[in-house]
């Protein structure tokens, strides 16, 4: 029941602990999210990063 009061907010691309969050991961994200009723996904880095993609993250999170 709490997920839907939540929202997840991952930094797209290279992160500050060396880790990549891939297209890949924000797939695997978003389904997790949908099928935990998590209302919002969003995440850092729209202009330097996903704009970048051609706003590929932004197309994955739209589906929530």
């Amino acid at each position: 029941m709490a997920w839907k009061l939540i929202g997840l907010t991952p930094i797209a691309g290279h992160n500050d602990d060396n880790e990549n969050f891939t297209q890949g991961n924000a797939t695997t994200l978003e389904q997790f999210a949908a099928s935990k009723g998590v209302q919002e996904l969003s995440f850092w880095e729209v202009d330097s990063y996903d704009k970048k993609v051609g706003y590929a993250y932004s197309k994955i999170f739209n589906r929530i």
